[in-house]
């Protein structure tokens, strides 16, 4: 291939007298290409346009001010309203990381400079690369093979030695251990890295819940290339303990330790972290975003019927009560880890959230006994479900009240003046009621997940 650069020699002053003659179809095309002429020149005081050969490399993204974004990646091909909806958002990100699965299913040298691109933005939005260098992350690039899972497929099991970790990339997968499931991860997230680091086995099994694509690195890969940079990754961890009540008052050593056995995970909105009744394995610190802590609660309501039957009628309501929501900079997940009971609330995320994971193990080591007691001093205690109970039944009982209170002020009387009048009124009164109901309806949407009725016959009843 002929290296010589090529140049487009621009003949400014041809182009301004041909403005001067009298056009015509043939004499603009003819005074156009003599100006524009492509020749092999050295460069001179004309002006020049020098043409730039693609780039072969991902390598050489580094030196460039900004990569050439790909047109699904900019913002400015589809409109904001569009972009601003979450099911156009989730639909956009598995279109993306689709291709990235395809892109990484080639070796590196098979792969165009457009797909090594598209593969270097999409690193972005990945928190594993977040602390890397551009030059670390076109070299992890280089080395990223993609894998595919089918539902209730082993990714990882326990006890085996680590020699590789993953990049979910569409699919979600559950972490379990003895005491069954531990935790749920979706796109995005890393798995199988501590045993890299710390070279043990496996501590955990991973499973793949639906269909998975994932993106592979090699532990040798991973040592050779990662490594040298995640100590970044951990003075951040550490910096940012240092703002969390009760851990910033510990000794710099103790948040080395603990930052160097964080596990990094990311959900998307209104994504379960976990639920009620599953093993507490972890504590949580949330990087970026909120998360809410919710439990389901039921009232029971029994009224007894009149009849020969003797049947007793029973509502069931099962609502919804948000006993917390944490911000950035908060934790969560400690009283049911400290007491060594299963969860006792459930946590959504609210918004893409980012969280910092510590096991329960890693915090007995590193934390004393009063250590300990000192850190179940920070949260309130989470309610029982008894008086949670009471809450609830207080809470429906008030709107209610309050509804009807608006319902029974809103009872016209016929005005005197006339039918006219009297009919503005009754519109005016049917669409504060209508108001107002809808606003109660969304209210108890809100709380209420479930309403079950049934009747039981009182010698059989146990509830």
């Amino acid at each position: 291939m002929d290296k010589r650069r090529v140049y487009i020699k621009i003949d400014t002053h041809g182009l301004q007298k041909s403005k001067n003659l009298h056009r015509t179809p043939q004499t603009a095309r003819s005074n156009l290409k003599s100006a524009l002429s492509p020749t092999i020149c050295i460069p001179s005081a004309t002006r020049i346009l020098k043409v730039r050969s693609p780039l072969g490399k991902i390598s050489s993204l580094s030196k460039l001010e900004k990569p050439v974004q790909s047109p699904k990646l900019q913002t400015g091909v589809f409109p904001k309203w569009l972009l601003e909806r979450t099911d156009f958002q989730n639909h956009l990100a598995s279109t993306i990381e689709n291709d990235i699965g395809i892109i990484c299913k080639k070796p590196y040298q098979l792969r165009s400079a457009i797909e090594n691109r598209e593969l270097f933005e999409w690193c972005e939005t990945c928190s594993f690369f977040k602390t890397l260098s551009d030059y670390t992350k076109a070299d992890v690039c280089s080395k990223l093979r993609t894998s595919f899972f089918n539902t209730n497929e082993v990714m990882v099991k326990e006890g085996d030695v680590g020699d590789r970790m993953f990049i979910i990339l569409t699919g979600s997968v559950g972490i379990y251990n003895a005491n069954g499931l531990i935790d749920s991860v979706g796109s995005n997230n890393i798995i199988g890295e501590m045993a890299l680091e710390n070279n043990a086995k496996r501590n955990a099994t991973v499973i793949a819940h639906e269909p998975v694509t994932a993106l592979l690195l090699t532990k040798e890969d991973y040592l050779n290339i990662v490594m040298r940079q995640r100590h970044k990754q951990r003075d951040l961890i550490v910096n940012f303990m240092k703002h969390v009540e009760f851990f910033k008052d510990l000794l710099a050593a103790r948040l080395e330790v603990i930052a160097w056995n964080m596990i990094i995970v990311t959900y998307k909105d209104q994504q379960v972290i976990y639920s009620e009744s599953q093993h507490a394995n972890s504590i949580y610190f949330i990087a970026e975003g909120a998360i809410k802590l919710d439990i389901n609660v039921t009232v029971t309501k029994r009224l007894q019927i009149p009849n020969k039957k003797k049947e007793t009628l029973i509502d069931k309501d099962t609502y919804t009560r948000v006993i917390r929501t944490c911000k950035q900079g908060d934790f969560f997940g400690e009283e049911e880890v400290v007491e060594k009971c299963k969860r006792k609330t459930r946590a959504v995320a609210l918004g893409n959230t980012e969280l910092y994971i510590l096991k329960k193990e890693f915090l007995f080591e590193i934390l004393s006994d009063k250590d300990i007691k000192d850190l179940m001093k920070v949260h309130d205690r989470i309610p029982g479900i008894e008086d949670l109970r009471k809450v609830v039944r207080k809470t429906v009982s008030d709107k209610k009240l309050k509804l009807n209170a608006v319902l029974d002020a809103t009872n016209l009387v016929p005005l005197p003046s006339g039918r006219k009048d009297f009919d503005i009124a009754m519109e005016k009164k049917a669409n504060i009621v209508k108001t107002f109901l809808e606003v109660h309806k969304k209210e108890m949407s809100k709380i209420l997940l479930k309403r079950e009725s049934f009747f039981v016959h009182r010698k059989s009843e146990q509830y």
